[in-house]
């Protein structure tokens, strides 16, 4: 009997671990890929600050280190999900470029909060950048 009341607590206990907080990141713009873009580089920043915590690539040609970045020939839409297990980074900025070839074509920035027990959506417009 003790053993199945304890089996029982455990299991109610891993039942209501709150979760990591989370931010899921939906990128789009008006960018066919590969014809407009054919690279995707995103960046998770410590702010303020400006350390960088994390960085990630995804490419349209295979590349060693770079992930596959799939055709969009509807415009640029991407979504990333990025876990803050530990919470030691709770502010952060996360900067989006996209590439075709070297050439930067678009940009997309937004700062937000890790919130404990939640996934933060953020949304991120991708446009030509203004030099």
């Amino acid at each position: 009997m003790k053993r199945a009341a304890v089996i029982s607590l455990l299991a109610l206990c891993a039942a209501c671990k709150q979760q990591d907080p989370a931010v899921l990141i939906d990128m789009s713009g008006p960018f066919l890929v590969p014809a407009n873009a054919d690279k995707l580089h995103l960046e998770v920043v410590e702010w303020p600050g400006g350390n960088i915590i994390r960085g990630k690539d995804w490419c349209y040609n295979a590349v060693a280190g770079c992930d596959v970045l799939p055709a969009m020939p509807q415009g640029f839409s991407a979504s990333v999900t990025i876990v803050e297990s530990g919470s030691a980074h709770q502010h952060v900025k996360i900067n989006v470029e996209l590439m075709l070839g070297s050439t930067v074509v678009g940009l997309g920035s937004a700062t937000t909060d890790f919130l404990p027990g939640q996934t933060v959506i953020l949304l991120i417009p991708v446009t030509r950048p203004t030099f």
